[in-house]
């Protein structure tokens, strides 16, 4: 065979080879993800409240100046009562923190009987009624450590009470509902409320859980036996706050101070 046309055959071979080498189908595969995005989570603190067996209001973010925990009025030696503060975490559980910061202590008026045992008595002098008053906190969660009922449900079948406006021994199933108050040489549960430092106090209420009512249970008497008439016509006035923030991340938590929510 002529050389040139073997040169030639061989030419045409290998143009042959690389046209056929851009048809193979090899294995192969494809993963593809779109969309994707950082969204970053929410805390939202909301506060209803039952006083002495009646709702004041619903599930709502409070107002300032509007919205008052306590409003009593014409308080008498053997008066007593109770709130329940419920409060709502969405949706991240958080630690909560309760505040209570006294701006009023005043003997308001002297009424004649109260000159005759508190000879000093002024208008703009302190008052008496915060020696006699007593409170406890506690959290109401009911007979089984932590928070059983589903929103909204207090004192539900599986904790029949949790949520149910009263402080609750449980001898026999459980232990007792624990309080946030100790006050005195012997760490009672009950406080006066001259026991609240006149720059404010905070209460740890510990974890609040996400999308669960978190009960807070608040009582108070005037003792009829011990009072007297020192008390009469008296004012004690004081700033509430609830304050709440995330746990996941934050085992170094701490209140923030008092100044910090209600600044000077």
């Amino acid at each position: 065979m002529n050389t040139k046309i073997l040169a030639s055959f061989l030419i045409i071979g290998l143009v042959a080879s690389a046209i056929g080498m851009g048809t193979y189908a090899f294995f192969s595969d494809t993963e593809t993800s779109t969309g994707n995005t950082f969204t970053a989570g929410s805390i939202d603190l909301k506060i209803d409240l039952d006083r002495d067996g009646s709702n004041v209001w619903v599930l709502k973010d409070l107002v300032a100046g509007t919205d008052k925990f306590f409003t009593y009025s014409d308080v008498k030696p053997g008066d007593d009562g109770e709130l329940t503060v419920s409060l709502h975490v969405y949706s991240n559980d958080a630690y909560g923190c309760f505040y209570i910061d006294p701006y009023l202590d005043t003997d308001n008026t002297c009424t004649e009987p109260e000159l005759e045992v508190e000879t000093g008595c002024t208008p703009a002098g302190d008052g008496e009624l915060d020696d006699h008053l007593q409170f406890r906190i506690w959290l109401d969660q009911g007979c089984i450590p932590g928070w059983q009922c589903a929103e909204n449900d207090p004192h539900c079948t599986t904790d029949p009470h949790e949520g149910d406006n009263n402080w609750d021994k449980c001898i026999e199933i459980g232990p007792p509902e624990p309080f946030l108050t100790y006050c005195g040489s012997t760490g009672s549960a009950w406080c006066y409320l001259s026991d609240i430092d006149e720059d404010g106090e905070v209460w740890l209420l510990g974890t609040l859980t996400g999308s669960k009512t978190n009960y807070i249970g608040i009582e108070w008497n005037l003792p009829g036996a011990t009072t007297g008439n020192a008390v009469q016509s008296d004012n004690w006035g004081a700033n509430v706050a609830f304050y709440a923030e995330q746990t996941k991340n934050n085992g170094g938590f701490s209140c923030p101070s008092i100044d910090t929510i209600f600044p000077q």
